[in-house]
């Protein structure tokens, strides 16, 4: 009896001890949540505190600092629009000197030597003039070089940015590396690609096939009599630079008229596009035509051929040599 009395008491010893630990869980539980509860409150107040200081400390950065942001953004702007300037003048630039090199200089040369060939033809070989001229045309290519200078148009077009600027699937070269200057160059390397151009203006193939008639004594000497009777680079250099003048007004002119067309056609397309939708895709094949675009003007391209040869005659009858012949 004694021994189960002993085995009750530790049934019942082990049953309160347990009852008495589940007690003091759920009593921490409870105190652990009330104290959750109100660390969870103080936490979302310090928070909206510390966030209203925040806003206050940017608000206090947006007042001082608003001043000084917009001159720098002024700044930025103003340098975007010098570079994007300094690009467009870059290219007129270029496009100038393109024009008068690879197209006035040839053209020039052209009409000295025929109007010197039509003087000296008693001291010329018979076929000499020809075939210096035709040997001339064939190493210009006129059609060529007058594309290659709408490319530089084109360039200006988009107010100084480069093609590859426009094009954003396209990456922009850095200056120092070999594709900015081939990009830089390529209308100029281009023109020379098969032919160079001399001081006076000649034009002549890199690989020519005729280099043994050109060492003809005869050849040489036709070569040294016409040559002495050219014009000199200043008096080259003023007729083209003339030329170009004149052909710059003659553009301004035509561009005058090419605005007018350009806000003529736009008006025309809104019109055409109206109609098409009065008439809806369905009838398609009965749609009219769409006006004509207007072609950008192009007379820089070409030259005044008669006023160049008033101009290049009366410059060799006022030149020393040229007093010897009858011009």
């Amino acid at each position: 009896m004694k021994s189960m009395g002993s085995s009750l008491q530790q049934v019942l010893m082990r049953k309160w001890k347990e009852e008495e630990a589940s007690r003091k869980s759920v009593a921490a539980m409870v105190k652990w949540r009330q104290s959750l509860i109100v660390a969870t409150f103080v936490v979302r107040l310090k928070r909206a505190v510390k966030m209203s200081i925040s806003a206050e400390a940017v608000k206090q950065f947006i007042e001082g600092a608003w001043k000084g942001f917009q001159i720098r953004s002024g700044m930025r702007k103003f340098r975007t629009n010098v570079r994007v300037l300094q690009n467009a003048m870059r290219t007129a630039v270029k496009l100038r000197d393109q024009v008068r090199r690879y197209i006035y200089q040839p053209s020039l040369w052209e009409v000295e030597t025929q109007v010197l060939g039509e003087r000296l033809k008693s001291a010329l070989p018979s076929t000499f003039l020809r075939k210096q001229i035709a040997a001339h045309r064939e190493a210009w290519c006129l059609e060529e070089r007058q594309a290659e200078m709408m490319k530089l148009v084109r360039e200006r077009e988009f107010l100084g940015f480069s093609q590859a600027q426009i094009d954003r699937k396209a990456p922009i070269p850095k200056k120092g590396n070999q594709s900015y200057r081939s990009r830089r160059n390529a209308v100029r390397m281009d023109v020379q690609s098969h032919a160079i151009f001399s001081e006076q203006g000649q034009a002549i193939l890199k690989f020519d096939d005729a280099g043994s008639i050109a060492m003809h004594p005869a050849t040489q000497a036709a070569h040294r009599v016409i040559d002495s009777y050219r014009l000199d680079t200043r008096q080259r250099s003023d007729i083209c630079r003339a030329l170009f003048r004149q052909a710059v007004d003659r553009w301004w002119e035509v561009y005058k008229g090419y605005q007018v067309k350009r806000f003529d056609f736009q008006q025309s397309w809104k019109s055409w596009g109206i109609e098409c939708q009065a008439m809806g895709p369905d009838r398609r094949d009965d749609w009219p035509y769409p006006p004509p675009i207007p072609t950008y003007p192009s007379v820089i391209m070409h030259v005044d051929m008669k006023g160049m040869t008033t101009m290049v005659t009366n410059a060799l009858r006022r030149s020393m040599m040229g007093r010897n012949i009858s011009l």
